[in-house]
């Protein structure tokens, strides 16, 4: 428990921590996420609300049992490909709690079953060991599945995962509109590439992410300098032409 705690003092932003979880989205081939901001009442409506649940939802590979379990365990092993973003198995896991004190992924891969993992901090303070929940489709609770149906359907022929944040206690802020305004601009510099190339469609509370270039390279006032010529002088004296 202890161990949980200060890992929730690593550094991260709410939006670094959800750069984590898209992170992931990309590993599984997803080529739409879509991120939506829920008040205690399930409302998303009040611009102002503050945020209780944070959804993130992706159509994805989705995960089998045991990439489920490994998800929600610091550390895990796993094969990595030389394209994969993440590398030391520690980004969604140590980043969800970083900001949230309950972390709910659910999950299904084409044609297969529907299932789910918990990661409660206040569960886990009070066993004094750090624990995962399993859950069957049956044991997952109606609210969650029917989040999961409403982005990816009650069918098995869409993969996918949903994953749930709630109670936000670390973020900086938990007003829709601040998260909503910051996590557009920066997801849409932080992802600029996969955004540009039309290779990954990002939904922030019903709007499609722009790229936006991480030097505002084009975006408009920016003074684009091509092909200038130039001259300077090293330690030693010598004039060095530049292109």
């Amino acid at each position: 428990a202890k161990l949980m705690e200060s890992l929730r003092s690593s550094g991260y932003t709410y939006w670094s921590a959800i750069d984590e979880l898209i992170d992931n989205s990309i590993d599984a081939g997803a080529s739409w996420v879509k991120m939506d901001f829920f008040d205690e009442d399930g409302a998303t409506e009040k611009v102002t609300r503050n945020v209780y649940r944070l959804v993130v939802a992706d159509n994805g590979r989705g995960m089998s049992h045991k990439a489920l379990k490994n998800c929600h365990t610091l550390g895990s092993e796993r094969a990595y490909s030389f394209k994969d973003i993440g590398k030391f198995g520690l980004g969604a896991s140590v980043g969800s709690i970083s900001i949230a004190r309950r972390w709910m992924t659910i999950t299904r891969e084409k044609g297969g079953e529907i299932f789910g993992r918990l990661t409660d901090l206040d569960e886990i303070i009070k066993q004094g060991n750090i624990v995962s929940i399993d859950f069957s489709e049956n044991e997952i609770d109606a609210e969650y599945l029917e989040l999961f149906h409403s982005y990816l359907g009650a069918d098995n022929s869409q993969s996918g995962t949903l994953m749930i944040l709630e109670n936000l206690d670390k973020a900086s802020s938990i007003r829709a509109d601040n998260m909503i305004r910051k996590l557009r601009t920066h997801g849409g510099s932080n992802f600029y590439s996969s955004l540009m190339k039309r290779d990954l469609l990002l939904t922030i509370d019903g709007v499609d992410v722009e790229h936006i270039h991480p030097i505002l390279w084009d975006v408009e006032g920016t003074k684009q300098v091509l092909d200038t010529h130039f001259e300077v002088q090293t330690s030693t004296g010598k004039d060095v032409a530049l292109q």
